[in-house]
């Protein structure tokens, strides 16, 4: 549990900077935790737009056997976009996914 909160702190310090207002913020970061809980491994969150930020765009991976969970995933708050690549040849066992949360 404290692993999460770590997760989250760290998480919210990096997005904060950007322009969001803080509804959103609590939003898109407990989107991204809830993601995790559910075993998404995330390798990046960062905002994204064009003169004001009005998403995130995260980058992670995820095992074959969490594939029956993508639907779970498809409900997360603010789900704008859900790209998953097999990793392929150099790990058969991977794939990497990027979403992007809007406000």
């Amino acid at each position: 549990m404290e692993d999460v909160k770590n997760f989250e702190t760290a998480l919210l310090k990096r997005l904060s900077h950007a322009e969001f207002d803080k509804e959103f913020l609590r939003s898109a970061s407990g989107s991204i935790v809830e993601m995790r809980k559910m075993g998404f491994d995330i390798h990046e969150a960062f905002p994204k737009g064009k003169i004001r930020f009005d998403r995130v765009f995260i980058k992670g991976q995820f095992p074959p056997d969490m594939i029956p969970k993508l639907g779970d995933a498809f409900k997360i708050n603010g789900l704008n976009r859900f790209d998953v690549f097999p990793i392929g040849i150099l790990s058969p066992d991977l794939y990497r996914f990027q979403l992007t949360l809007k406000m």
